[in-house]
């Protein structure tokens, strides 16, 4: 049976393909990586990008380069099945990576084609490997960068980790130093191992979803990982955790850093185990759980709002607390301030500021801080409102507002033109006051500083100074001097818990000071033990607080206590001075008057020469607090110590009851004084008193007799440009500045209640009107006017309506026509996918922009059909039409009677599917079906067997061999002679016919007695014999003539018998084999020479 091969053509193609993968290829500007050891190679922008499909290694002693704007795409899984995750592809170095991106074209490493995170694993940088990285960006990975380069062979710096499942950076092992960092989105911004370390500076880590810089320690390690000028922020957990297993000296460091709005807290540990965390000039504010547990900080570590550009940028603006921070005095954090201005009077101001009466009211939303070496100057009249709330959260009270002096305060207010310092609100302790800080100066000037928790708290012993400033509404004291040293000169403290306060380690000199109607104390100072301060109240008046007048408190005997000296105290509710009685202070009084009070005048007290206790006979109280004639207090004070001048600024002494002279009057107030010109207070006998200012244009004059030289005296001064007096701020006259005329409808200005105003051209169309109380007709109106086409007033230059010019419809986007600056208009579809978009800018959504859009499958944003995304947007699949890696064809249809398989195999005999041409297709190389591994149909005589068909098939026509033409096999009585097996074949199996059923001649018939060749069958006139059959005359009887075949037998078959068969009775059988028959001449012959023999037969 002959076995035929079909000749396949599959391991020639996959040869090829293969060949293609393995050797990167760059067509149409992309490079694909099919994985593996890559050896030497650098990756440049003229074939980015590069699609690894594979696990990429650069091995020991090699280098990978990549050049700056390359993008490096990894496949979602790893065709190689190995590495660290071996369903997901990574790029391993083992040897050297230097990524070279800009700022301007950075490296990015992503995935190809989805926006997952996780797609692939990460840059793996092991233990061998030497890394800069530059300028990258690497997202959707499981880490970003995983390294454990030994020591700090690994140089991290500008790096954007986005979008990870994990890590933005795991630092797995050894120490990389790590800068710039941009680490968001991921889980975690920056993580270490506990056999890791390394310096992590200049980082924004921010919107991750745990912990922004996350260790882990156990026992046997100290290394300890460096933060430094980093910011860390909006991430879901702490900002900085520190998680130990065991008791170990491994730690964090976080310096010159800002830790705001984590989640947890700013920084912190686990509880149960000690790891060292410390913080150094470190800004944790605003944190969900907390801003410092479990942490060493420093003095100069703090809480305030870093007051960032917005959430989405931490750079510094002008005022953050952040600035000059650090302990180098630069700025804290990863972004420096650049000159983006605070958008509001909060934070620190770190250049003098000065707050003018013009640009009132100065409204304060939050802390607002003067820095060290520098001065706020309030202007004489401005007003400074405080929020409610504190934006900074820090300060004494991290919910209200306040001033905090570092550097210097000047409070320039005058007695015409006091400063107003309040809450928005006006409820007690809607702010919280003023604090003048340890080395820091104020000098506070006429100034009303209301609605507060404290008025004004100092703490410095570098100087306070306050005069002719009112306290009130204040829920604990007006006036509360902490530390050091405050002078309080004709103050007016009124509705306030207490008047003044005194702490145990401060003093303060009150001198003609008015504290009145309090609800507790008027003077209220505690002492110490080890301290000696003594609070002087001179020439005051301290009448109806709800508590005791001057009250000294003292935890143990001391030196410490109160001098009071020609003061009024009266008309308290408790003692009008007095002291607590389980220990000893010094409360000494003299020539002051203490009448009226609920619990008596004075007790615990020295009493010194002088005193009274008598009405005063006040003027009108509680308004009016001033003397009349007869008052007892009149002419009644002393001499030492007592103030120049009183409450008001007249001046001391004066005799006021005419008697003996000027004496000192008891009290705030001295009776019938003459003001001193140049105090600023208008007193007995003066028109006007500017203080200082006197005698200077616009002010009072040098006397104070008068107002001097000004706009308005109807005389031109200075630099005035006119003064037309009363008539001053009229048409056709000089304005109320004296700098020009006054404004007027039709001078091109917009004056007063004027709408418009355009000079000369009032009145015309499409300008003011003649009253400057509005246009006149104007496109716009309403109205169509003049050359107008149209007119739909306020509609117009609106979709549908007259356009801006009222020369026609509005061009507008939608209409379909691209006007003015629209780059495209396809009206009712603009916004739809594939058209333009719907402001008409560019557009729209579509395939091809790079971004998967609408029903869009992917969108790698080219036109390249062989990617992996064709530009029809759909994900490459067999029968989109175009031939992709790893297809032979690609004809786009389904069908699989053409050349191309809908499988994207080239058509071939023994696929399975009948092309044209084919007979038949079984999908099978098996000839012995009925179909041929040739495609043919399988038929008898094609020399192949078919199996449960034919029994035998040897390719040929002939029916003499062992195989017949029908394809059976030859057998005795198929009547057919087989050669060399058979002798005779008479198409029976039937015996004494001449040919036995073995196929072999029988004895006694052709050849025997009486038979054939015989007795009578040989001899004269027998079948053989002279003048028979075979005779003298047999070379004519044969073939010659004769009228029969071999005798003159009657019967026998001769060439003109009719009836001829192939045998006869001289015969006796047919040669139907190709052998000589018996009974044939031949035959005969044959048996005369003995070559008659009986033959075996194949069966």
């Amino acid at each position: 049976m002959r076995i035929t091969y079909r000749k396949h053509t599959v391991w020639p193609a996959l040869m090829v393909l293969a060949t293609g993968l393995f050797c990167a290829s760059s067509a149409s500007a992309q490079t694909t990586i099919p994985g593996g050891n890559l050896g030497n190679a650098a990756w440049t922008l003229a074939g980015s990008p590069y699609i690894v499909q594979g696990d990429a290694t650069i091995q020991s002693g090699a280098t990978l380069t990549i050049e700056p704007g390359v993008e490096v795409r990894f496949a979602t899984s790893d065709n190689l099945s190995s590495g660290s995750d071996t369903n997901r592809v990574e790029l391993i170095i083992k040897g050297t990576v230097d990524v070279n991106g800009s700022a301007a074209q950075p490296v990015k490493f992503t995935s190809n084609g989805t926006s997952s995170k996780g797609a692939w694993y990460g840059i793996v940088l092991e233990s061998t490997a030497t890394a800069t990285i530059d300028h990258a960006i690497i997202e959707y990975a499981n880490n970003g960068i995983e390294t454990s380069a030994t020591g700090a062979s690994a140089t991290i710096s500008n790096v954007e980790a986005r979008n990870n499942t994990n890590a933005g950076i795991y630092v797995a092992s050894g120490e990389p130093s790590i800068s710039h960092a941009y680490l968001h989105d991921n889980r975690y911004g920056a993580r270490y191992s506990p056999t890791s370390a390394g310096r992590l500076e200049y980082a924004r880590i921010t919107d991750n979803t745990s912990y922004g810089v996350y260790a882990t320690c156990q026992g046997g390690y100290s290394q300890t990982v460096i933060v430094d000028h980093s910011t860390i922020w909006k991430n879901g957990s702490n900002g900085v955790y520190l998680s130990c297993s065991a008791t170990t000296s491994r730690g964090i460091a976080v310096a010159n850093s800002v830790l705001a709005k984590n989640g947890g807290y700013g920084i912190t540990r686990n509880v149960s185990y000690y790891g060292n965390l410390d913080a150094e000039y470190v800004n944790s504010w605003g944190n969900g759980s907390g801003d410092f547990r479990h942490t060493t900080t420093d003095a100069r570590s703090f809480s305030a709002n870093p007051l960032f550009v917005s959430d989405s940028d931490p750079t510094l603006t002008s005022n953050s607390p952040a600035r000059f921070a650090s302990s180098t005095g630069d700025d804290i954090g990863a972004l420096p301030y650049t000159n983006t201005p605070t958008p509001g009077l909060y934070g620190t101001l770190w250049q003098d500021t000065t707050l003018s009466a013009a640009a009132s009211p100065h409204r304060i939303a939050g802390d607002l801080t003067v820095a060290q070496g520098k001065t706020l100057t309030v202007e004489a009249g401005a007003t400074l409102e405080f929020e409610g709330s504190d934006i900074m959260q820090s300060g004494d009270i991290v919910s209200k507002s306040e001033i905090r002096v570092y550097g210097a305060l000047q409070v320039n207010g005058t007695a015409a033109n006091p400063v107003l310092f309040k809450g928005i609100g006006s409820s007690s302790g809607y702010w919280h006051g003023i604090i003048v800080k340890e080395a820091a100066t104020a000098d506070i000037n006429h100034a009303l500083i209301r609605d507060t928790s404290y008025g004004l708290t100092t703490q410095t012993s570098a100087g306070v100074s306050v005069r002719s400033s009112e306290f009130t509404n204040a829920t604990n004291a007006g006036v509360m001097v902490e530390k050091g040293e405050a002078t309080l000169d004709s103050i007016h403290a009124h509705g306030n818990r207490h008047g003044v306060r005194v702490g145990p380690t401060a003093r303060a000199s009150i001198v003609n000071a008015v504290l009145q109607d309090n609800t507790s104390y008027g003077v209220y100072a505690t002492c110490l033990g080890s301290q000696n301060n003594t609070t002087t109240i001179y020439s005051s008046t301290v009448h109806s607080n709800g508590s005791n007048g001057i009250y000294l408190s003292c935890s143990s005997t001391t030196n410490t206590g109160i001098d009071v000296y020609n003061s009024l105290v009266t008309q308290n509710g408790g003692y009008g001075v007095t002291r607590n009685v389980s220990y000893y202070g010094k409360l000494n009084v003299g020539f002051s008057n203490v009448w009226g009070n609920g619990s008596g005048d004075i007790r615990h007290s020295t009493l010194g020469a002088g005193n009274i206790s008598a009405n005063p006979l006040y003027a009108n109280a509680p308004s009016d607090l001033s003397l009349t004639a007869t008052s007892p207090c009149v002419d009644t004070g002393d001499s030492a110590n007592a103030p120049a001048y009183d409450f008001v600024g007249n001046s001391r002494p004066f005799n006021g009851d005419g008697l003996n002279g000027a004496e000192y009057d008891i009290g705030a107030f001295e009776y019938g004084a003459d003001s001193v010109c140049g105090d600023g207070t208008i007193g007995a006998g003066e028109a006007c008193d500017d203080g200082a200012n006197n005698g200077t244009y616009g002010h009072c004059l040098a006397d104070c007799s008068g107002l001097g030289p000004r706009c308005g005296d109807d005389v031109i001064n200075g630099t005035e440009a006119c003064d037309d007096g009363a008539n001053n701020g009229t048409n056709g006259f000089c304005n109320a500045t004296c700098t020009g005329s006054t404004p007027y409808c039709g001078d091109g200005v917009i004056n007063g209640t004027e709408t418009c105003d355009d000079g000369a051209q009032n009145g015309n169309y499409g300008q003011c009107n003649a009253s400057c109380t509005g246009l006149a007709p104007h496109c716009g109106d309403g109205v169509i006017n003049g050359n107008e086409t149209c007119d739909d007033g306020a509609q117009n230059a609106s979709p549908g309506n007259c356009n801006a010019t009222c020369s026609g419809p509005t061009n507008t986007c939608g209409d379909g026509v691209i006007n003015g600056t629209e780059t495209c208009d396809d009206g009712a579809n603009n916004g739809a996918y594939g058209y333009c978009a719907s402001d008409c800018s560019g557009p729209g959504a579509r395939c091809g922009d790079g971004v998967v859009n609408g029903g869009e499958a992917c969108d790698d944003g080219n036109s390249i059909d062989d990617d992996g995304c064709t530009n029809q947007c759909a994900l490459a699949t067999c029968g989109d039409g175009v031939v992709q890696p790893g297809e032979e064809c690609d004809d786009g249809n389904l069908s699989n009677v053409d050349s191309c398989l809908n499988t994207c195999v080239r058509s071939s005999c023994g696929d399975g599917f009948q092309q044209p041409g084919e007979a038949c297709d079984d999908g099978n190389d098996n000839d012995n079906d009925a179909c041929l591994s040739t495609c043919r149909l399988a038929s008898c005589g094609d020399g192949i067997v078919q199996e449960g068909v034919e029994e035998c098939d040897d390719g040929n026509g002939s029916n003499t061999d062992a195989c017949l033409n029908t394809c059976q096999l030859a057998a005795c009585g198929d009547g057919h002679v087989e050669v060399g097996v058979e002798e005779c074949d008479d198409g029976n199996t039937d015996d004494g016919d001449g040919c036995s059923s073995a196929c072999t001649v029988e004895s006694g018939e052709d050849v025997g007695y009486g038979e054939d060749v015989g007795y009578g069958d040989v001899g004269d006139d027998a079948d053989v014999g002279i003048g028979s059959d075979i005779g003298s005359d047999i070379g004519t009887d044969i073939g010659e003539e004769g009228d029969s075949d071999a005798g003159a037998d009657t019967g026998e078959t001769g060439p003109n018998d009719p009836n001829a068969t192939p045998a006869d009775d001289g015969c006796g059988c047919a040669s139907t084999s190709g052998y000589p028959a018996p009974g044939s001449t031949v035959y005969f012959v044959m048996l005369l020479l003995g070559l008659g023999g009986a033959r075996l037969r194949r069966r």
